[in-house]
């Protein structure tokens, strides 16, 4: 894979960046690097100890563990304008996950000595980091807590009502989902088996909160995910 060089338009839709100037904005986009990964590749991982930071400029990666066995442990997939590898660039150990490109992806590369200095330089960009950081904190301390005191049914319900928020497509009969994870993406990332999250999905069609079948994936009763035992 060939790297080349940026222009400051390419990085205009990159959330991290958007309170930078443009004399700012150009003064980044002169040190990051191009690069192109095909679908199905694995960008990074736990062993890989490259201190870079990754922009993602098109396409999407997800956010990942493989284990020693084979089994997928998922965390986020991430689209165009969002960012990943920060961890490590920050305090220069090993990856805390594998990345996987999910389509062709083009990423904007930002090796980690430029990436402190901006830390450094820009208090925006610093800020958004921090934030980030937090967030990312606070939804992993939920997933342990759910992991360690709910039952399967409920995580379920929880990460079907997580897909839910995060469409921003409404109709007055619920909330579409415009591209559902798999049922073995969910089992994944609630640490259960397909074959059960399959039967749940089936009980929230029957009690007629969500339609989940192939080329309907609808959400009827947010409030009844929410509430529900």
């Amino acid at each position: 894979m060939t790297d080349t060089k940026v222009q400051t338009s390419t990085i205009e839709g990159i959330l991290a960046f958007e309170s930078l100037d443009s004399a700012q904005r150009a003064a980044v986009a002169h040190r990051l690097r191009l690069r192109l990964y095909p679908a199905g590749i694995k960008m990074i991982h736990p062993q890989n100890t490259g201190p870079e930071v990754y922009f993602i400029i098109s396409g999407s990666i997800r956010i990942c563990i493989l284990s020693s066995c084979g089994k997928e442990v998922q965390f986020e997939d991430l689209s165009a304008g969002q960012m990943f590898g920060e961890i490590a660039a920050i305090d220069g150990g090993e990856r805390t996950s594998d990345c996987i490109a999910l389509s062709d992806t083009t990423i904007a590369i930002m090796s980690q000595s430029d990436f402190l200095n901006a830390l450094d330089t820009y208090t925006g960009f610093n800020r958004y980091i921090t934030k980030r950081l937090t967030k990312m904190l606070r939804r992993h301390m939920k997933r342990v807590i759910e992991f360690s005191t709910h039952t399967v049914r409920d995580r379920v319900r929880f990460e079907v009502l997580r897909i839910a928020l995060s469409s921003d497509t409404q109709t007055p009969e619920g909330i579409i989902i415009s591209q559902p994870p798999t049922h073995a993406d969910i089992a994944s990332r609630i640490s259960t088996h397909r074959e059960a999250v399959t039967r749940e999905l089936k009980l929230l069609e029957k009690s007629g909160v969500v339609t989940w079948r192939p080329g309907i994936y609808q959400v009827h009763d947010i409030h009844a995910l929410t509430t529900m035992t």
